[in-house]
């Protein structure tokens, strides 16, 4: 069970006793079934993959796509899913534990997979009137770095075919071509053309 901070502590107080890192993960490690409960308690069906298609897509060593558990002092705190492709890496899902939101944790993860990589950081949100946590999110990503991709009209594709399609917002680190981010996520990540 993940240590309880409390938000009257100050959180660098941790982070300097505690190293965040993140971690590879496969369906048989000790910590998937945690990861699996945050997967669920964070995105709604229509928003994650079911999960036999995903330990599946694990199994079959799928190339592209990391899933990973974020760890404090080998605690799960946080998972992350995502995909590298030649030119941007692709952040399908991100989550840290709903206890420790607003304590930095998200920031301190994107700044350690930003110096991991050199490539521009691409991700889809809800429009960000579809509600206030929406909007939360959207400026969460806009101090992390990521500017919204405005003139670009992105449709997520549904992750299983009785789900629907849901419009969305492309997200980025730097620089990138928005058809191809999205022809790429379609083709790679969705399995559609």
């Amino acid at each position: 069970m993940p240590k309880k901070f409390h938000r009257t502590t100050p959180f660098l107080d941790y982070f300097c006793i505690m190293k965040l890192n993140i971690y590879p993960l496969a369906p048989e490690s000790p910590v998937f079934e945690q990861f699996l409960t945050l997967y669920h308690a964070s995105f709604p069906a229509a928003e994650r993959r079911p999960d036999d298609k995903l330990i599946a897509m694990m199994r079959s060593g799928h190339s592209d796509m990391t899933v990973s558990a974020i760890k404090m002092d080998n605690e799960l705190i946080g998972l992350l899913v995502f995909w590298e492709f030649d030119d941007f890496i692709y952040i399908e899902h991100f989550a840290t534990l709903h206890h420790l939101r607003g304590m930095g944790l998200g920031a301190k993860t994107l700044d350690l997979i930003k110096s991991r990589h050199d490539k521009p950081l691409v991700l889809e949100i809800e429009m960000p009137e579809s509600s206030p946590i929406a909007a939360r999110r959207l400026e969460f990503y806009r101090r992390n770095g990521f500017r919204p991709q405005w003139d670009f009209h992105y449709i997520q594709p549904p992750y299983s075919p009785e789900l629907p399609s849901m419009r969305l917002l492309l997200m980025a680190t730097g620089d990138v071509d928005t058809q191809h981010v999205s022809d790429t996520l379609h083709r790679s990540v969705y399995g559609v053309s």
